[in-house]
């Protein structure tokens, strides 16, 4: 499904408000876990192994 950067925002804040699991395709790897925070352009995932992933919106890496 494509969505556009505000609607992806939106389904985001919407699982991270309601302690929803994500799945999160990207161009070189695939996400899915828990969304457990939204700060500064930032979106943290917890994963099966309780690993935090960390997205940044403003320069499309993940750390």
């Amino acid at each position: 499904m494509n969505t556009t950067s505000s609607q992806l925002t939106s389904q985001l804040m919407d699982a991270y408000l309601n302690q929803q699991m994500v799945s999160i395709e990207l161009t070189n790897r695939h996400i899915s876990g828990l969304v457990v925070g939204i700060q500064n352009a930032e979106l943290f995932i917890k994963g099966p192994a309780n690993q935090i992933t960390k997205i940044s919106f403003d320069k499309n890496q993940i750390r």
